[in-house]
């Protein structure tokens, strides 16, 4: 039998955004409690920096910052030309080990996946084209991005290349390197419709089907 785990309450998620410790919300991959934490350094940065009393420190703060930032921006940026050796060896492992059966019987779920993420491709095309963005200019520069996500499936390992497109665009860095990297933690649509069908499929496999 299984058990489905209860949701947690509204005033229980709101609670859990805020870590009870910030150095284990990084040792556990808390996103959210990692974000909210960036969210009140950065406003206290923000003060700091604003203030006639500590706006050297604050300054001096934000440069180191910047440095942390840009650094791990180039180990991100070098990680990502080995993806493709990776994704090679694992295919490889997985078809060596377990036949092409393997790969063959996830070819229905991976044409829904398709069809669902083109469906979501038409959607947000609709909204550009309804706010005035030249489709042409913003897929010139978003389809070495969205190849990269395809290859990593990681939306944090894309942000490096993200960001490089989101300058040619002309887009500002006040926007760009907030809602980036915001959006690629919590606005995982792509993602969420992945698990999903990912969750029907292995219902599917082990004869325990979904339903409304």
């Amino acid at each position: 039998s299984f058990s489905v785990p209860e949701n947690p309450g509204v005033v229980d998620a709101l609670l859990n955004i805020v870590p009870g410790n910030i150095v284990a919300a990084f040792a556990e991959l808390n996103m959210l409690g990692i974000i909210f934490t960036a969210l009140v350094f950065g406003i206290a940065l923000l003060k700091m920096r604003q203030s006639e009393q500590q706006h050297a420190l604050g300054e001096q703060l934000y440069q180191v910052i910047e440095g942390l930032n840009e650094v791990t921006l180039k180990v991100m940026s070098g990680v990502l030309h080995f993806v493709p050796i990776g994704v090679f060896a694992i295919v490889a492992e997985t078809v060596s080990q377990q036949g092409m059966e393997t790969l063959l019987s996830l070819g229905d779920m991976v044409m829904v996946l398709y069809i669902a993420l083109g469906a979501q491709l038409l959607i947000y095309c609709a909204v550009m084209l309804l706010f005035g963005v030249k489709l042409r200019s913003f897929f010139g520069e978003a389809r070495t991005p969205m190849a990269t996500a395809f290859a990593t499936q990681s939306s944090s390992g894309t942000l490096p290349v993200t960001i490089n497109a989101a300058q040619r665009l002309g887009i500002p860095k006040s926007i760009y390197g907030f809602s980036l990297p915001l959006g690629a933690t919590l606005n995982m649509d792509g993602a969420a419709i992945r698990i999903a069908i990912s969750a029907v499929f292995a219902a599917n496999v082990i004869g325990a089907p979904l339903d409304l």
